[in-house]
């Protein structure tokens, strides 16, 4: 999960909170079909959908982010992960005729359907995204007494 596009996670227990908190209570079909995604982040949701767990080169080269192609994937990946529509699942590493690993990790991506199911991610679509926000606040002032709450609102505004 990011925040003001800073790494961070996220119990599972919030996740549905997150989803719908973040999503504002759309799916992205939905969310694009009323003009509120772009058509980069549909071709990123959409290939990932259809192919399955992806690494980034993987996306990159089949929606062509290249040098002379798209620009901005780090962009869309980055709004789509603060959405919750995308997750990383995974670091891997290139490997040597030996074995060995070598380089800068490469991420998996998945949907955060297909990885944690469409059951736990919307199921908090009940609640208003208000609802939602309010019960992540509540989590984490148990959790972090003494931190402000105006601080915290901020923070998880991203």
């Amino acid at each position: 999960m990011c925040s003001k596009k800073k790494a961070g996670f996220i119990s599972l227990k919030l996740w549905p909170d997150f989803c719908n908190y973040r999503r504002d209570g759309y799916d992205f079909d939905a969310r694009f079909d009323d003009g509120l995604a772009s058509y980069k982040d549909k071709g990123v949701v959409d290939y990932i959908t259809g192919a399955g767990a992806m690494l980034t080169r993987d996306i990159k080269d089949n929606l062509n982010y290249k040098k002379d192609g798209n620009k901005g994937f780090e962009t869309v990946i980055t709004r789509l992960q603060m959405e919750t529509y995308v997750v990383p699942v995974n670091y891997e590493y290139s490997k040597r005729k030996n074995g060995d690993e070598y380089g800068c990790g490469n991420c998996r991506y998945d949907t955060a359907e297909n990885f944690w199911g469409d059951k736990l991610c919307r199921s908090a679509y009940k609640r208003s995204p208000e609802e939602s926000f309010a019960r992540i606040i509540k989590h984490i002032k148990k959790a972090l007494p003494k931190m402000d709450e105006e601080e915290l609102r901020l923070l998880l505004k991203g």
